[in-house]
């Protein structure tokens, strides 16, 4: 009696590459649902301590990028919907979040940033930019990457 496998190296790469693809779209989804997270509390014009953004240019630089092995997999920024001069701001959060992620050349990262040169001014006056969720983000990530 002789054993005759019932699969070919094929399927088993098949199956090998199904499985690849389901951990990475998990792990994107999980970076993507904390990115998500992030811009919701950095945008939201009612937090106590958050800053008037005449122009909207601050709260349009804010953002996120997320790359695996060097290359972007996703993107959010999007304009303030306060403001006149919006565009520039949006620009400079895309440019320096892509400068910024082309240092991460293996697995996921994702760059959160507010790309205005003025922000970390604003949070010395005691206003909130982006510091608590960026630190609520770290906390989120884990438990998100935890309960895979």
């Amino acid at each position: 009696m002789s054993l005759r496998a019932t699969f070919t190296l094929p399927s088993i790469l098949k199956y090998n590459k199904q499985q690849e693809d389901v951990r990475f779209n998990s792990q994107l989804n999980a970076f993507t649902t904390a990115g998500e997270s992030f811009i919701s509390e950095t945008k939201d014009n009612n937090l106590p301590r958050t800053f008037t953004d005449y122009t909207g240019n601050l709260r349009s630089s804010i953002g996120y990028v997320i790359v695996y092995n060097g290359k972007q997999v996703a993107i959010n920024f999007s304009y303030s919907s306060l403001g006149s001069e919006r565009e520039i701001g949006l620009q400079k959060g895309i440019e320096l979040a892509e400068e910024i992620s082309k240092q991460y050349k293996t697995g996921f990262a994702m760059v959160c940033v507010a790309g205005m040169g003025y922000a970390l001014t604003v949070e010395q006056f005691g206003k909130t930019v982006i510091t608590q969720a960026s630190l609520n983000l770290s906390q989120k990530i884990r438990e998100i990457l935890s309960s895979l």
